[in-house]
């Protein structure tokens, strides 16, 4: 699971991360969807299906960080 979220705070993991967004990133508008991250999590395939499974607690994450982003603009 580690190999497919990087979590660390080094250039490679940092690399990574944003590889990631981009794949994520379908349309490339520099936003990820709720739909995006979905589809994302699926396509990484059997390590990461037990955050594709978790599409509540995905959500209320993806609010939550939506209602965040809104209030440090």
């Amino acid at each position: 699971m580690n190999d497919n979220l990087p979590a660390g705070k080094d250039e490679k993991e940092k690399n990574h991360r944003k590889k990631m967004f981009s794949k994520f990133d379908n349309n490339g508008n520099g936003y990820i969807s709720l739909a995006e991250i979905d589809k994302g999590f699926n396509d990484l395939g059997e390590p990461a299906r037990v955050i594709y499974l978790a599409k509540a607690p995905m959500l209320r994450a993806f609010q939550a960080a939506k209602d965040y982003s809104k209030s440090t603009t």
